[in-house]
């Protein structure tokens, strides 16, 4: 299962007769510049980050985990001009390479938390395959894009990485119920089946199809805030998704303080790129259908559409 994420913005900029001499602290193709070579500068920022790091740092989905930047240039052919670059920064961030007048190029980035260190890139590829071994975690969010351009002039670019994964959440309605009969979930787990992983950051491809267990870790220490609505939060994952929209299957495992676990297998998930897919309900007490909500709040603020 394919499928092309990105949609690459070209930029093609000529401006004859002007000299750039590039500063020593950039990236670039070869050991020195000249004056067939150019400057350009990347002012990159997050899609969708909480607007003060106080908030980002309470709330899962704001951009905040992202601590380190990959990047990698590319000709028009596909063939690697400059090997990954892995530096530790904050966002937004810049970088400045030095690059070859009259060329086009191909230029990814990758953010992406250093600790939780889940993605693994390939230069030669321009690929990222994905490590679900993290559950949870908002550490494991992560955002990238791609930027062509053919370069006669020293130029500076704005680019925002978006999220190429979907949100998968489950939150109880009915946690004040379960905990006054002795039931407090403690951690979850669960297994999803249908995900891709693996992303093109040169091409947009998604590829793969595995099932993959996520292990058993502590229940997200927040709500679950779906609209006007709160609910307690027992399960969250960044999912990579076939497609872009596509279904999977989850089986989950709620495990309380004390007593038996908790069982929830849900079929045919609705699942989208940098969308919120919610399972909500009463989780706990009941084996009533769940209700779903895919909500694009990461895409733009919409209202949510519930799936009947």
């Amino acid at each position: 299962m394919k499928k092309n994420f990105f949609r690459a913005g070209i930029a093609a900029i000529a401006f004859a007769g002007l000299y750039v001499a590039a500063c020593s602290t950039d990236d670039g193709l070869s050991g020195q510049s000249t004056s067939d070579d150019v400057t350009v500068s990347f002012s990159l920022g997050l899609a969708h980050g909480a607007s003060t790091r106080a908030a980002a740092d309470t709330l899962i989905g704001t951009a905040s985990h992202a601590n380190r930047l990959t990047y990698a240039v590319y000709d028009d052919e596909g063939l690697t001009r400059l090997g990954a670059t892995t530096v530790d920064t904050d966002f937004p961030t810049t970088v400045s390479l030095t690059l070859g007048k009259s060329q086009t190029y191909q230029i990814v980035f990758w953010a992406d938390n250093k600790e939780a260190d889940k993605y693994a890139f390939d230069a030669d590829s321009a690929a990222i395959t994905v490590d679900y071994s993290i559950h949870n975690n908002d550490a494991a969010d992560a955002f990238c894009t791609m930027h062509e351009v053919t370069v006669d002039a020293d130029m500076s670019i704005d680019e925002t990485l978006t999220r190429p994964f979907a949100q998968l959440n489950v939150g109880a309605s009915d946690a004040t119920v379960a905990s006054d009969a002795g039931v407090v979930i403690a951690a979850s787990e669960v297994e999803i089946s249908g995900l891709a992983n693996r992303i093109n950051l040169r091409t947009g491809e998604i590829s793969g199809d595995v099932t993959t267990t996520f292990p058993a870790t502590a229940v997200p220490n927040q709500h679950l805030t779906v609209g006007d609505s709160a609910y307690t939060y027992l399960a969250m994952d960044y999912l990579l998704v076939p497609d872009g929209k596509s279904t999977v299957q989850a089986a989950y495992t709620f495990s309380p303080q004390k007593g038996n676990a908790v069982t929830r297998t849900i079929t045919a998930i609705p699942v989208q790129t940098n969308y919120r897919t919610n399972l909500l309900g009463s989780v706990l007490t009941s084996n009533v259908a769940l209700t779903l909500i895919v909500d694009p709040i990461f895409e733009a603020d919409n209202p949510t559409v519930t799936l009947k």
